[in-house]
């Protein structure tokens, strides 16, 4: 049985074509053998969408959109590449579950991880997301937000209540990331699903910008705060050497 959308494959098509070099309708009509009518219907909802952009000779070229979703892809590829030796050495030093996360907009997304061998383990998977105030990755990245950035971040978003451990004050949050700054590692404790802690610290680039976060997480019965707080020291030095292979020089 054929599951795939025919639609989906055609716009994947005029997708590849523009990728190669801007191209007319009529010139992707005779590319592809498409009917006129039902070519526009594709560029207009791929232009609607801003996939696609028409230049100054009425050709249609890829956006910076879909430019810029390309360059995130190869740069999270890259980051996973760099980053799974890192993930497999703090699981074998702290013995438990360790995520690699990048910043999706109000969220941190898990690109990696390497599980613990305990039996008992997270729910969070590589692939998942989870809201930037409410777990030690999530919260490194408002750490190295401006001043600005996080004004806006905490005028936009909702401090919604996960667990009762989860901070819904904006002051607080604030007192939060200004400790954060200071220790050079965030902790959540138990603020996303009671049960889980996590311990986490950036990683940054040659410009010295935070691009990804090192979390070490675990059932709080076995991966205590005071525990969390012991390997801290360990894991700041792994988000250190892991930063220097991506240029980042200390100051």
């Amino acid at each position: 049985m054929d599951y795939t959308i025919k639609s989906l494959v055609k716009a994947s098509e005029i997708l590849e074509l523009l990728a190669e070099k801007p191209l007319t309708a009529k010139k992707i009509v005779e590319l592809l053998d498409m009917n006129k009518s039902t070519l526009h219907r594709f560029l207009y909802t791929l232009e609607i969408q801003n996939y696609i952009e028409r230049n100054h000779n009425n050709e249609y070229q890829l956006s910076q959109k879909i430019i810029r979703l390309g360059l995130m892809a190869q740069n999270n590829l890259e980051l996973s590449q760099v980053g799974k030796p890192f993930l497999i050495q703090m699981a074998e030093r702290f013995g438990e579950s360790c995520l690699l996360g990048s910043l999706d907009h109000d969220k941190v997304f898990y690109m990696d991880k390497v599980e613990s061998a305990n039996t008992v383990r997270i729910v969070l998977d590589a692939g998942q997301s989870a809201p930037l105030y409410t777990v030690a990755s999530g919260k490194v990245f408002l750490a190295a937000m401006s001043q600005q950035h996080l004004r806006r971040y905490l005028e936009t978003n909702e401090l919604k209540s996960m667990t009762k451990n989860t901070i819904t004050d904006k002051s607080q949050l604030l007192d939060e990331i200004k400790k954060i700054r200071e220790k050079g590692y965030a902790i959540d404790n138990e603020e996303l699903e009671a049960g889980l802690r996590g311990i986490a610290v950036p990683v940054r680039n040659y410009t010295g910008n935070t691009i990804a976060a090192l979390c070490v997480a675990g059932v709080s019965m076995r991966f205590s705060q005071e525990k969390a707080e012991l390997i801290s020291e360990d894991l700041k030095q792994i988000g250190n050497e892991f930063s220097k292979q991506l240029g980042f020089k200390p100051g």
